[in-house]
């Protein structure tokens, strides 16, 4: 079965789950098994149900929760759940676009984008399009985290920093890592809403991953970097292609999505190449392909 990954997310067991360019949800077995999850291939919507009678618009986030429970975000303007089961509810918004606080439905998202869930399960979302980061409770409750005053690249506290198009994210001790799209930048805000800039890069990056220690990892265009201790290293990828090798041997089209595994190794989502390709070694200079294209 071709998967066209676009999002990860791992068990502690090692499946993989993958939300898909064709709106549905696969799970990859540690030896590389594919199993439809929910959702009906190359059909899109939005609706609630049991597996094969979900629709999902494009599932650009996946997170775990500490329950098992997959939260998906879903590009339309939802943010959705799937029990172990395989049922998907609605967790907060719908299929309208709008920028609204509010409980559950009432909520309004325009394209969510990236992740990521704190130590309660409660959860922040890149609200792309609305160029700020949301936050959901555990009872639905969205409210905004951080809305700047204005689209761009300006570092600041609150409504004075400047925001373009936030995709993926990550959580720290010390508050949220970004992925800044259009500006193609790393970003940082405190939990008291204090934005900074920790690298702009040449090319668009989309994943984004921090690991135990601190280093964060992000890919989009042909490559994987990472930044540790205030130093950007180049970890894989030169040309655009589909080959495997160490470092700068290897090749990718686009890195789509990333998610870390207990074992400390990363899965990469090259979406052009219809692979899961995982970075094996620990100086961060292998990549092989996990699944099959």
């Amino acid at each position: 079965m071709e998967l066209r990954p676009i999002s990860l997310a791992a068990y502690d067991d090692g499946t993989i789950v993958v939300g898909s360019e064709d709106f549905c949800i696969y799970l990859v077995s540690p030896e590389g098994a594919v199993t439809h999850f929910a959702g009906q291939r190359n059909v899109g919507g939005y609706q609630d149900g049991p597996g094969a009678d979900a629709r999902f618009g494009l599932i650009n986030g996946l997170a775990i929760r500490s329950d098992g429970n997959i939260v998906v975000c879903d590009y339309e303007g939802s943010i959705r759940l799937i029990s172990p089961e395989g049922y998907v509810s609605t967790i907060a918004g719908s299929n309208e676009a709008g920028y609204k606080n509010g409980k559950g439905a009432e909520a309004r998202f325009s394209g969510p984008f990236g992740i990521a869930l704190n130590d309660q399960d409660e959860i922040f979302v890149s609200d792309s399009g609305n160029h700020s980061i949301r936050h959901i409770d555990r009872d639905g409750n969205v409210t905004t985290f951080l809305k700047g005053f204005r689209d761009g690249m300006r570092d600041g506290v609150g409504i004075n920093a400047g925001l373009f198009y936030p995709s993926s994210l990550a959580l720290t001790e010390n508050g949220i890592i970004f992925l800044d799209n259009l500006g193609r930048s790393v970003r940082t805000v405190t939990m008291d809403g204090t934005v900074s800039t920790l690298y702009k890069s040449r090319r668009f990056n989309y994943a984004l991953i921090v690991r135990d220690d601190g280093s964060i990892i992000f890919g989009g265009q042909q490559k994987i970097e990472l930044i540790h201790d205030d130093e950007v290293v180049e970890m894989a990828g030169s040309l655009t292609g589909f080959k495997d090798g160490r470092g700068d041997e290897a090749e990718f089209e686009m890195i789509q999505g990333m998610c870390l595994k207990r074992t400390g190794e990363i899965v990469a989502a090259d979406t052009p190449n219809s692979a899961l390709r995982l970075i094996i070694d620990l100086n961060y200079d292998g990549v092989m392909t996990k699944a099959a294209r």
